[in-house]
């Protein structure tokens, strides 16, 4: 039981993947944006998420 339960639980996290890394990618791209000039604040901010 509890196997299933942990299977359903990241089931249901892994499904809202797809939504998190779209949102991600925008605030990514707004932070280009707003750090225009300051492109070691955005590396900063982004640092685990820059690839």
């Amino acid at each position: 039981m509890p196997q299933t339960e942990f299977t359903a639980a990241m089931g249901k996290r892994d499904a809202l993947l797809p939504d998190w890394q779209k949102a991600l990618n925008a605030l990514k791209a707004h932070g280009k944006v707003a750090w225009l000039d300051e492109p070691a604040t955005y590396k900063a901010v982004f640092a685990a998420a820059v690839k």
